[in-house]
């Protein structure tokens, strides 16, 4: 799993690496904003979405120039993902299939470091500074860490009360919500530019099932939307 340090680290080295040089075809930019993550759950032949939550989404992009319309685009991001699932709701399915049976509320939460690359369309008005851009690709996505907890609604069930990391389960058990460290995604993005600010609208959907020895004919894959502020440094 990559500690924070790492993820500074390579950052900083994302950054340093075009300041120094000031090259014109290559953009570095920071950007900061607000996602909204999910997971779609699929078991026995049924799916659907869970309850989604709100995160936060910060990094560092780079952009390679390959002609006046088209680039390359790559990032480092920490990502928070996961979902909230009500057992109480109909037709229900729990993430913890310990809590089979039971009530209450499921919730799931991520950490990532995400790593897209993605080639982008850019068209620009002359001598204003704004463009409008279209990317897809690819994202790497590398687990930082991550919680799982159950609370029970009723005081019958209170000692099935959970907490656990589902990347490092607890010694001596194995619960049947263990995810994968890594995941690929689809990643698509919308950009606006004004100048050296711009607004990126995307979304990942990942390809990969997270469900470390899932059950027969189920999977957890991810989907994320965000919206974010960015501002290109030169």
């Amino acid at each position: 799993m990559i500690s924070l340090r790492t993820l500074l680290a390579l950052g900083a080295l994302l950054l340093s690496l075009p300041l120094g040089a000031q090259n014109p075809f290559l953009r570095p930019s920071l950007e900061l904003g607000m996602s909204s993550a999910n997971l779609r759950m699929t078991q026995s032949g049924s799916s659907g979405p869970l309850g989604g939550i709100q995160g936060l989404r910060a990094g560092a992009g780079l952009e390679l120039s390959l002609g006046p319309l088209t680039y390359i685009s790559a990032g480092l991001y920490y990502q928070q993902l996961g979902a909230n699932n009500e057992l109480s709701r109909r037709g229900s399915r729990p993430l913890e299939l310990g809590a089979q049976g039971l009530t209450g509320t499921e919730q799931l939460r991520l950490q990532y470091l995400s790593i897209p690359v993605a080639v982008g369309m850019r068209l620009a008005v002359p001598f204003v500074g704004a463009g409008v851009s279209g990317e897809l690709g690819l994202s790497y996505n590398s687990a930082l860490g991550g919680s799982y907890s159950y609370r029970a609604a009723s005081h019958s069930e209170r000692s099935a009360t959970a907490d656990y990391d589902p990347y490092r389960p607890p010694e001596g058990q194995r619960p049947s919500l263990s995810l994968k460290e890594r995941d690929l995604a689809l990643h698509l993005a919308a950009k606006l530019e004004l100048g050296s600010f711009f607004l990126r609208l995307g979304i990942e959907q990942g390809l990969t099932n997270i469900w470390q020895d899932a059950p027969r004919r189920s999977s957890l894959r991810t989907t994320t939307s965000w919206l974010s502020l960015g501002y290109t440094l030169f």
